[in-house]
């Protein structure tokens, strides 16, 4: 997997008992850092959801920010199924 070249700092809001669960992340030693945590978490939920994978590489198309080689490759599928994908309506 390539890495990005250059991170963007985004930030979040987090209730009371999230916060617990990530100074404790911190702690254990599983990471090294919370931000580490966030990322292998954002990436384990979007390869359990090809519904949303589609949904984000559809639009990231459509905004002409992705070719679609790199839709194909965000979606995990043959090119064939994605014009298949890309040409229902309903997305």
């Amino acid at each position: 997997m390539k890495k990005e070249k250059t991170s963007k700092v985004l930030s979040f809001t987090f209730p009371p008992d999230l916060i617990l669960k990530l100074e404790a992340v911190n702690k254990i030693g599983h990471y090294d850092s919370v931000s580490e945590f966030i990322r292998d978490s954002i990436r384990s939920f979007l390869h359990s959801r090809k519904d949303l994978r589609i949904s984000i590489a559809h639009q990231l198309f459509k905004e002409n920010k992705i070719p679609f080689s790199k839709a194909v490759e965000i979606i995990g599928t043959t090119p064939e199924e994605v014009k298949l994908l890309f040409e229902k309506s309903d997305l």
